[in-house]
């Protein structure tokens, strides 16, 4: 219990931290989590067993989930950051939608990679869309322990008072 509590106080020091920093750095964490679950599937139901295979398969799922999932990412983090929002519902939706978003996208790039017996369209669209909302709220909620929990805190981690925002 003490290893969770050091994360946690080593997670509060991102609330000082810019919110362009803060967020790139929410965003990156969680796009390693999802990358290592996506590994993990493909090494239980896919036969790669070498470790170069493994490598090539980690750096290939991260270059496509980090390039197709940031104009997501961007309309989350600019609404999160302008409104104030650090319900972790909100970036949970955005996980969600991204999760399945980018399950259809992975599909269609490396449907003709592998030759499985999962591989078949009819299996792979009855369940992408599970599996990307369950990856998607996983990585959801590793960017809202990075990032998204300090959403429009100033520079000393505090938010602003909503009443003094100005509106003409």
């Amino acid at each position: 219990m003490t290893w969770l509590l050091r994360l946690s106080s080593a997670l509060e020091t991102t609330s000082r931290w810019p919110s362009f920093l803060r967020a790139t750095a929410g965003y990156l964490f969680s796009v390693l989590m999802s990358c290592s679950l996506i590994l993990a599937g493909c090494v239980a139901f896919l036969n790669v067993r070498s470790i170069d295979g493994i490598i090539r398969l980690y750096f290939y799922a991260f270059t496509q989930v980090f390039l197709y999932s940031i104009p997501v990412f961007v309309i989350c983090f600019i609404s999160s950051e302008y409104y104030k929002i650090r319900n972790i519902g909100f970036f949970f939706f955005f996980g969600a939608a991204n999760g399945i978003l980018m399950s259809y996208l992975l599909f269609q790039r490396a449907r003709h990679v592998f030759e499985t017996p999962y591989n078949s369209s009819d299996f792979l669209f009855s369940i992408l869309p599970v599996v990307g909302c369950i990856f998607g709220l996983l990585s959801a909620s590793v960017y809202w322990l990075v990032s998204g929990r300090f959403a429009g805190s100033t520079r000393d981690g505090e938010l602003p008072d909503p009443l003094d925002r100005k509106i003409y």
